[in-house]
Formats: structure tokens, sequence, C-alpha cells
């Protein structure tokens, strides 16, 4: 894991830039692992920003292993 990921995340979350940079994925994945259920939505509180939490890094992190390791598919990443 780089420095980036073990930076502890502020008390209000990350903007999706952020959780990018530091999960080392871009902004349409991110957006296709919400839509397809693999990444959970995160808190959206009002109208404002949408920021998400540490869940959301772990949970990005175990994809991207499960994909370029273990070469999974999003099928088998979803049963897993």
């Amino acid at each position: 894991m780089n420095q980036k990921n073990e930076r502890t995340i502020p008390q209000g979350g990350l903007k999706l830039k952020e959780l990018c940079e530091r999960s080392g994925l871009n902004i349409s994945t991110v957006y296709r692992y919400l839509r397809t259920g693999l990444l959970h939505k995160p808190q959206n509180k009002g109208f404002g920003p949408t920021f998400y939490d540490d869940t959301h890094l772990t949970t990005l992190n175990r994809i991207r292993y499960l994909r370029e390791q273990e070469k999974l598919s999003f099928t088998e990443i979803k049963e897993a």
C-alpha cells in the first residue's frame, strides 16, 4: 500500500478526486463501480459535495487487487 493510502482520511471524508488519487483509479472507473453496485453509495448531505469515507477506499483497493492480481471478473468480485 502506498503512503497516500495510509494517510488518515479527513473527518468530513474525501471528495471524489481525492478518493481517485488515493486509490489509483480514475473517476470513470469509480462511477462504473458505483453503477454496478461493486462500490456502495456515499453518504450525501443535501445538495453539497459528496464525500467518501475509509470504507470506500478499502473497497476500491480490494476491487483493484481482485481485478489485477486475482484476475476476477466483476461478477466474481460481487459474489466474493
